[in-house]
Order: C-alpha cells, then structure tokens, then sequence
C-alpha cells in the first residue's frame, strides 16, 4: 500500500520512522522493474537513487535532514538538464547529450534530498500531447491496462490448479507467449513461459499489440504523470507549454499544476517556447503539489525571467472541509463548450459547478471571446520560437553529428537535423521560417502577438469583475485509445487536445487539474481550475476544496503487480 500513498503521507512515514528511505527507494525500483513495460522512463537512475537513499537514511538517522524531501522518490522529464545522466528530450540528436549541470528545478529537489529514479518519458521536445512521438517508443496509461507479467502471474496460478486437478499431464507443447521485451529487459521473473498443465482447450496467446486498445497517456510530460499515478515516484517535474502538464495528470488520474510564468526557473530545462515554457509539477494530492510548489519556487539568478519579489509559501489546508465557499466567485467560460466535449466530461462540469453553488459560491457564465483565435494564435507563435530553438542543434558542438555528409557545413547541418528530428520537429521548423520570412513576419508573427494580447485581456477582464476562479474541463474527453489517437497526425491532435489549456499559458496565468470523475469507459476525467497571475494560494485552496469533495479513487497497483 505504501506505493499507493501520496507525497504527504510517505513525508510524515519518513519522519516517524514506519519505513526508512533504502526501503522505500527498493519498493519503488522494484514497481519501475514491472511496470516497464508502459515506457515511463528513458532512463532509470536506480544506482544513483540507491545511493543516494542509502546518504539520506543516514542523514535521517543522525537528525540531520536535509529537508522535507529527503528520502523521497521523484522522477524528472527527460528535458530538465541534470548532471552526469542523459538528457535526450525523446530524440535521436540528443541520444547521449549528457549534461554538465542541474536544471535549478532538478537541483533545488537534490538540495532538499530528494532520490531521483530516472529520467521520463515525452513527445520529442515536448512537442505533443500524447507522449508518443518519443524516439523511444509511446508512454501507456496504466488505467485499464493489461500487465503482461500479471497476466503471466494468472496463468502461472492456472498452471498450478491444472497440475492439481487436470490428468492430462504434460502438454509441454502449449507456449505461453506472452512474454514481452519490456518484461524481458526488466529483473523481474514474472514473465516467464509457462509449459506445463494447460489446458488444450485455453487460449493463452498474445492477443495485444501496438494496435491494441490500451489509453493514451497524454503529453508532453506522459512519462512524469505515469510516474507518479503508478508510484514509482511520488513527485515528478514535467514542463507545460500549452497543457503538457494538466493534460496527462487529467488521463492519468493525477494532479498537475502549471504555475504563474516566471514562478518557477526554466533554468536548464531545454527549451520549446520560451515565453510559454513553464516548469510544471505532477503529484497525486494538492497537498503534494504544496509541498512541491514551496521547495521549487521563487528567483533564481540563472533565470532573469524569475519573479525578483521574494516568494510567499503557500500555505497548506489541513481542514479542507472547514473552507467557507461564502464570496468565492466561479467563473464558467461560454466558450469551453467546445465542439466535440465529451457527455461524461461535460456531465462532470456541470457536477462540479453545481457542487460549487450547492455550498455557497457564486457560479457565473462569463466570456473570454477570443479563445476560437487562440489555438491557431498559439500554433503560429510556437513554430516561431521553435524555428530559433532548434536552430542550435546542428551536429557540430553537441549531439548527433551525421555521418558522410563532410560535403560542406550546409551538408552537415541538413544530414545532422534530417536524421536527428522526427517528423513532427521538422515540420514546426518549416512553418516557423516560413511565418518569419519578411514578407511574412507582419502576417503571422505581429498579427499573433496582437491576438495573443487580447487573449491576455480577456482573462484579466474577467478577473477585474470579481471573478476568483474560473472552472473549466482539461480536455474535451476522458483518455482516448491509442488506435482513435493514431487515426490523425500529431498536429491535429495537439490542436484538439490543447483546446483548454494552451490559452492559459498564453496569458501566463496559473492552473491546476484536478481528478473529478470515471469517464463512461472508466477512465479518469479532469478539470481545470484557472487563476489570476500569482493568486496560487487561492486557487490550490478551491482545488483542495474541490478534491476533498469528490473523493477521487487513487489507481492502486498493488492487488496487480504484486508484494508491494
């Protein structure tokens, strides 16, 4: 169950001595072990977290605590820069860019002794909603998924009853081929072949495959959210740039939390858009994303885009329940009812806002009138910034340098990035030059800005009026499957699926998803709760509010991957 516990609770185990940190370090190796097969993690750092488990039992046992995440598992998206360990952003031109330096969100988690077990998963260069348009191969929900080592569990034990009850004695000619090569990378054993004791009669083979109906994890920061949903960390760092955070925690049943821009250092985390980049944190409670947000936050000398006022901790609700709702205003934007929004997502909206109004808040329709620009606005400014950023990726200094392309320097560039971006990266390059071109610039990139300003006012007008929190859904469905997913190209699809969230980023405002609800296909529902520029404290209140309400049942594991 321990796995299954959320940051504040393994915190306060910690501290009262019920388990020690090499403890908890293995259960969650053991938990990375088994559940690999879902592609959460580019890189494992289990000898690093071991080690550095094995410094904060030490520390714990000398009263010399480092802080108040010392001996905590957490995961780190493979886009924050972390020293002496790959950081590849999901791509080919990165495959062993190792580093020299932490990220300050990777090293301010290091300062308070946090364990780090690996690096996770993303769309390359974050550039999706997904998780799967990764070098690597896509992130799985583990919602409703079919675990291959458990399935081999089931039928080991089926095995073991045919051995007992059956007289057909050995059919050792029966394969049991469900053995994946997830499961063959892993330590665990519990992929092995059965040979014996089956039933002629039983069906044991592999119906699963790529095209199989497992969900969508959502992206870019897929890997982080099934990091944390399944509990081999208990926190984990994603970035969100258009809902790269909100819209995997909404999939995967977990909180995710983009703050107000400039909270947070995008020191060392690679950028995508740098006036839209927002370090993000994913974590089961808000409580934990608390406790997250007031380690990470506040200036850092690295980033001059940091707030320079002194950061204020927010503070934590320990009586939810005694919250008084009595002059809290909840916006409801018109413009969410968006073509294609789910009847199960659209049902729990309008749950939540009665729920709302039920104890007492105000809940009113409000406008933000140039949302249906925002999307187009968004995609226009982020090839922009895309076409600069990737521009330092070259094969000369650093990363994958092409082979046989000595030609010239021109040859060697278009090789390098031809064979280091996947198409989606290439893509979004083209389209910003295009849109930067000087008998474009006026066109595209000025008109964007302009849009993008009005999308700004809109919030900032509704929040002049009195409005404290707007409610809105993360996405427009519950987590897809992977074979509707695949029906349409990435850019499609990171149109459709950051239809709520990107605006915000746009505006530079903070938000939160919240788990609400089982979509009609049983997987979760998220909503997103939005508020004015550095109004943290207000709005993780209404959110902690909001999740003591629903009761929202944590995915657990442990019936299914066993002995944790």
């Amino acid at each position: 169950m321990m796995l299954s516990s959320s940051l504040k609770e393994v915190i306060n185990s910690l501290r009262n001595g019920s388990i020690q940190s090499k403890e908890l370090c293995e259960k969650c190796i053991r938990r990375v072990q088994k559940t690999r097969e879902l592609n959460s993690f580019i890189t494992e750092t289990l000898d690093i977290a071991r080690s550095q488990a094995s410094e904060s039992q030490a520390r714990q046992l000398s009263g010399s605590s480092l802080g108040i995440l010392d001996g905590v598992p957490v995961a780190v998206k493979d886009n924050f820069s972390t020293l002496g360990v790959q950081t590849s952003c999901a791509s080919a031109i990165l495959k062993g860019y190792v580093p020299p330096y932490n990220a300050t969100m990777v090293q301010r988690l290091l300062d308070q002794g946090a364990v780090m077990m690996g690096k996770t998963n993303l769309d390359e260069f974050a550039m999706g909603s997904g998780s799967l348009d990764s070098v690597y191969g896509p992130v799985r929900n583990p919602w409703k998924y079919t675990f291959q080592n458990y399935e081999a569990n089931k039928q080991d034990d089926l095995n073991k009853q045919s051995l007992r009850f059956s007289n057909k004695g050995n059919s050792a000619n029966h394969k049991n081929n469900i053995q994946s090569e997830s499961i063959k990378n892993s330590d665990s054993t519990n992929g092995q072949n059965g040979s014996s004791g089956i039933p002629e009669d039983m069906d044991v083979s592999d119906t699963r495959s790529e095209e199989c109906d497992w969900y969508v994890s959502g992206g870019s920061s897929g890997g982080s959210a099934v990091a944390v949903a399944t509990g081999t960390a208990f926190a984990a760092l994603g970035s969100d740039t258009g809902g790269s955070v909100r819209i995997p925690a909404s999939y995967c049943g977990v909180v995710g939390f983009k703050p107000t821009y400039s909270l947070l250092s995008r020191y060392g985390l690679i950028p995508l858009v740098n006036s839209l980049d927002v370090p993000g944190i994913l974590t089961k409670t808000v409580d934990d994303t608390v406790i997250m947000l007031n380690v990470l936050a506040g200036h850092d000398v690295h980033d001059s885009t940091t707030m320079t006022d002194p950061y204020k901790p927010v503070l934590a609700v320990d009586f939810p329940e005694k919250i008084s709702l009595k002059g809290l205003h909840i916006g409801i934007p018109k413009e969410y009812h968006a073509p294609g929004l789910a009847s199960d997502v659209l049902s729990a909206w309008d749950k939540a806002a009665d729920l709302f109004e039920a104890h007492g808040a105000t809940v009113s329709e409000v406008s933000l009138p140039h949302t249906r620009f925002s999307i187009v606005c968004y995609s226009i400014l982020c090839a922009c910034e895309v076409s600069s950023n990737m521009a330092r990726y070259d094969g000369i200094e650093f990363g994958h340098r092409a082979q046989n392309a000595d030609a010239s320097t021109e040859a060697l560039y278009a090789a390098s990035r031809h064979e280091g971006f996947n198409d989606v990266v290439r893509g979004r390059i083209l389209a910003g030059n295009y849109f930067l071109l000087n008998k474009n610039y006026d066109t595209y990139f000025i008109q964007a800005q302009k849009v993008r300003k009005l999308i700004s006012e809109d919030f900032a007008c509704v929040f002049s009026v009195g409005v404290d929190v707007l409610l809105t859904p993360t996405t427009l469905t519950g987590a897809p499957k992977y074979s509707w997913y695949k029906r349409e190209d990435n850019r499609t699809r990171t149109e459709q699926q950051d239809v709520f969230t990107q605006p915000i980023n746009m505006a530079g405002l903070p938000a939160v998803s919240v788990p609400a609800s089982l979509s009609d296909e049983g997987v979760p529902i998220g909503l997103q709760f939005i508020g004015p520029m550095f109004s943290e404290q207000k709005l993780l209140t209404v959110a902690r509010w909001f999740e003591q309400q629903v009761h929202f049942p944590r995915l657990s594991l442990d019936g299914i991957l066993g002995d944790l």
